[in-house]
């Protein structure tokens, strides 16, 4: 009995055996038969397209203005040096937007050196970073560039940076200004 089991067991996985290597030659010879006529085939892979996220073409995101990063785009009024807002408002740079972050340079002072000292101090190093982002001297382009500070306030909860943001100045723009030299960015109408 224990012999007939076996040649039952062999039986069935040759049968197993050969009817997967009929399928698997079956698609290989209708793949390599030739055919009549122009064929195509699709070298696209099958993928799904994600549905754009609400924030793609929704208004801005509002985030804390002490946790923006260079390269941030805002549609936060620019043009003067002014404190630093609670919030601002950050789109995706390829929306019409005011302004962009280039730098945050750090303020020397340990302790708030009070207002006019902390805009002199932000001044300087937003000048000084403008070439470093935008590729030209701010005085060889139609950029601008402005400041936000920090208040006495945002200094004790450990906020000491200045945050310096260029800006058109023919209007809102679309794009990044980053390594755009004396060229300007479109302006967003």
């Amino acid at each position: 009995m224990g012999l007939a089991r076996a040649a039952v067991r062999i039986g069935t996985s040759l049968l197993v055996g050969i009817a997967v290597l009929g399928a698997v030659a079956g698609c290989s010879a209708a793949g390599s038969a030739p055919t009549e006529g122009p064929t195509s085939v699709s070298t696209t892979p099958a993928t799904t397209t994600p549905t754009p996220s609400a924030t793609a073409t929704a208004g801005p995101s509002t985030v804390a203005f002490a946790s923006l990063a260079v390269g941030a785009c805002l549609t936060l009024p620019a043009g003067s040096d002014q404190q630093a807002p609670a919030t601002a408002p950050v789109v995706p740079c390829a929306q019409a937007h005011t302004s962009e972050v280039y730098a945050l340079p750090g303020l020397p002072d340990p302790a708030f050196p009070g207002d006019d000292t902390v805009t002199a101090q932000s001044d300087d190093a937003c000048q000084n970073a403008f070439a470093g982002y935008v590729g030209v001297d701010v005085y060889d382009t139609q950029l601008n560039f402005s400041t936000f500070t920090p208040s006495q306030a945002d200094w004790a909860a450990g906020m000491t940076h200045a945050t310096c943001v260029v800006f058109s100045t023919q209007g809102d723009t679309t794009g990044s200004v980053k390594g755009i030299g004396s060229g300007m960015p479109p302006v967003a109408g």
